[in-house]
């Protein structure tokens, strides 16, 4: 049975070390059994220089630190639904559920006003959290806190996935200095209030309109448990050639 904790599947889209060492972003990830991801080779990119003759001074290297990532992580929680045939309440679809629902479909569905999205346009909302710390983000299946904001179920992409998509970083301002950005590009604003309102911690990004992960040359797959790895290795779904890997979570959770 293949290893749930990392399914190796094919990488000639992605560069496979270079891509799985972006996601891990952290010293725990890259020790996990990585076969073939091991030995990447520290690349460097060339930002925009602004005044002609300092271009020497603006080469920087692959960035690695701890408070950096290079991976963006959409993370699931519940969902209430509409009550099943009989009864009164609404149900609650699991977020593992949530999860498997994205996958069948092959797509992420944009968020509008309703998940704190401003403006006319829908966006896909994801967030810069290095899995070395995303256990303080979530909490597991288990766990009876409610209205949890997460949970430990998700996909996880490059960021030069998302950008290639048009995900860029949001905009965190005040709600009264954000007159200037256009209906239509509203979908950028994160509103921050200092000392009332700050989301500033996820480093959200996100892509306007919903995400179509079958057009995306691969994805990481975030589970809590091994059990629920190898349930969706079983599963016929339309990214299943794009996954590169499936983490669970409760074993990852134990070595932090």
């Amino acid at each position: 049975m293949a290893n749930p904790l990392m399914t190796k599947t094919s990488h000639s889209s992605l560069g496979s070390a270079n891509d799985f060492k972006a996601l891990a972003g952290t010293r725990l990830l890259v020790r996990i059994d990585l076969g073939s991801f091991w030995g990447v080779t520290v690349v460097e990119r060339r930002l925009p220089s602004l005044l002609d003759g300092l271009d020497s001074f603006m080469v920087v290297p692959h960035i690695r630190r701890p408070d950096f990532n290079h991976s963006l992580v959409h993370l699931t929680r519940e969902r209430p639904d509409w009550p099943l045939p009989g009864q009164d309440k609404p149900r609650i679809v699991p977020a593992f559920d949530v999860l498997k629902e994205i996958l069948s479909s092959g797509r992420i569905r944009a968020s509008g006003n309703e998940g704190f999205v401003k403006g006319t346009r829908r966006a896909v909302c994801l967030c810069e959290i290095p899995l070395s710390v995303v256990h303080y983000f979530a909490t597991a299946p288990s766990d009876a806190t409610p209205k949890a904001k997460y949970r430990f179920y998700g996909i996880a992409f490059s960021k030069r996935t998302i950008f290639d998509a048009g995900g860029r970083p949001v905009i965190y301002l005040p709600d009264a200095e954000g007159d200037w950005i256009p209906p239509e590009e509203k979908w950028r604003h994160v509103r921050y209030e200092i000392g009332s309102v700050d989301f500033t911690h996820e480093r959200e990004w996100r892509v306007p309109g919903d995400l179509d992960l079958t057009k995306l040359p691969g994805l990481y797959v975030l589970v809590w448990s091994p059990t629920e790895a190898e349930e969706l290795q079983k599963m016929n779904m339309p990214v299943k050639r794009l996954i590169r890997g499936i983490l669970p979570m409760e074993h990852v959770t134990m070595m932090l």
